[in-house]
């Protein structure tokens, strides 16, 4: 059975083609000593040459090394096309992955002539038909260390844009998580681990070998390479000896781990989800921050437009799921408790993130600690016009909690709960999965020297 990443990338390409561009050893050179090497740069070519382009679409470069004297391949997304002058416009490649099998063993391994033809023209850029260039996308993916570039070619050409599913809130899940430990757009992960063939935000993120320049030797970078697909078991007893200071998590179904490190500490981040992204019945965020002995947990929740109401009302409808789940929040925070030094300005560790359906990403959410809401469903103002119990976005007249102030109290530890609940919490965490939520864990601590 076809992978649904590698289904989507097929789909992409049988729709806009992609493009090849030739670098000389001048090029290659002043590309690998730029700020994100092979990864990211722009270039201008005269308008003539790339009117049949029409970004996004899939890029490869072909060049040859200095280091082996091969002709190699990298593949990215050539992402924009703007005319800078009268005669010329800038394109701008980014995403780019390092391909593991030269152009010599690509041609020696297809039957496609027009594929082989296309492979050895030597024009500054080449755009490839959608028919040659599902080939040469299934010629790449025939070398199984190439995969993990391509998977994170198409993850990057399908990066979720609104809060339309679940991939869309584990996306902003993770991107909470980065922006709360401080981590910005143009910083790296230092370790990436994808496991099994289930969706993960974590394949969009980028990896510290990339910026490695094209003078870094090709054999030494594969073997420090990420490594892309590997067993349940396995990874489960990786996660468990990877995590010290005291903590340690043993998760079910895992499906992707990364790594960051700046200003002294490290973040681990883990995605889990028993099943399919898209089928889990919701997505949950966990941050243990081990620096400051406090962990949040937010519960997302979608917001429906409420078409009947004249001011863009949005609704959400509690169920009995919820009231199951509040009960399960509400023994947990039973056993909270501080060991009186510690300080806080809510002691809960159960926070709520409503979303609105379709709404961008980080501009459509707003955020209740659960003692909050459950006063709020207990009042008058939860109340609809039938009698019914709802949450309206308007009747809570601006008293939510907005992204940033939210990111900054949990960096600074003054909500969440208590260092002692830890055990407790690693109980839950599985809980939550056996109920088919997937689950954004991310783990803060001091690097031990």
């Amino acid at each position: 059975m076809e992978d649904e990443w590698f289904a989507q990338l097929i789909s992409y390409v049988k729709k806009k083609g992609c493009v090849i561009l030739n670098f000389d050893s001048e090029l290659v050179e002043r590309a690998s000593l730029s700020k994100h090497g092979f990864n990211e740069f722009t270039k201008s070519y005269p308008h003539d040459l790339i009117k049949k382009i029409s970004p996004p679409q899939v890029c490869f470069i072909v060049y040859q090394s200095y280091i082996s004297c091969e002709t190699q391949l990298n593949i990215g997304i050539l992402s924009s096309n703007a005319a800078i002058s009268t005669f010329e416009s800038r394109v701008k490649y980014k995403n780019g992955k390092v391909l593991f099998s030269n152009l010599k063993e690509l041609l020696e391994r297809s039957s496609n002539t027009a594929l082989n033809e296309t492979l050895l023209m030597r024009q500054e850029i080449i755009y490839v038909k959608p028919n040659i260039g599902v080939e040469l996308i299934k010629l790449v993916n025939s070398f199984t260390d190439n995969q993990y570039a391509l998977r994170y070619v198409s993850a990057s050409l399908n990066v979720p844009r609104t809060y339309c599913n679940n991939t869309g809130m584990q996306e902003d899940a993770i991107q909470m998580v980065l922006r709360t430990f401080g981590i910005r757009n143009n910083d790296w992960a230092s370790n990436i681990t994808l496991i099994g063939e289930k969706s993960t935000g974590i394949c969009r993120l980028k990896n510290n070998d990339d910026l490695l320049s094209e003078s870094f030797d090709i054999h030494k970078l594969k073997s420090v390479q990420v490594i892309p697909f590997i067993e349940d078991h396995a990874i489960a007893k990786d996660v468990r000896s990877s995590i010290s200071s005291g903590y340690t998590l043993e998760l079910d179904s895992l499906t992707g781990k990364t790594l960051f490190e700046k200003n002294g500490e490290q973040l681990e981040i883990y995605t889990a989800n028993r099943t399919a992204l898209e089928h889990a019945l919701g997505v949950d965020l966990i941050y243990i921050n081990l620096t400051q002995k406090n962990t949040v947990m937010v519960q997302y929740k979608m917001l429906e437009k409420n078409e009947n109401s004249i001011y863009g009302d949005w609704i959400y409808y509690p169920d009995e799921k919820m009231e199951n789940e509040l009960a399960k929040m509400q023994y947990f925070n039973q056993s909270l408790g501080g060991d009186g030094n510690e300080y806080r300005l809510n002691k809960s560790a159960f926070y709520l993130k409503f979303v609105k359906r379709d709404a961008a990403l980080r501009n459509g959410s707003i955020i209740l600690p659960i003692d909050h809401y459950q006063k709020i469903i207990h009042s008058s103002r939860a109340r609809g016009p039938r009698n019914g119990i709802r949450i309206s976005y308007n009747q809570l007249e601006g008293q939510y909690l907005r992204q940033g102030p939210f990111e900054d109290l949990i960096r600074s530890g003054y909500i969440g709960s208590f260092s002692k609940t830890t055990d407790a919490l690693r109980v839950l965490i599985n809980e939550i999965i056996k109920g088919n939520r997937a689950v954004v864990t991310a783990i803060q601590r001091q690097i031990e020297m």
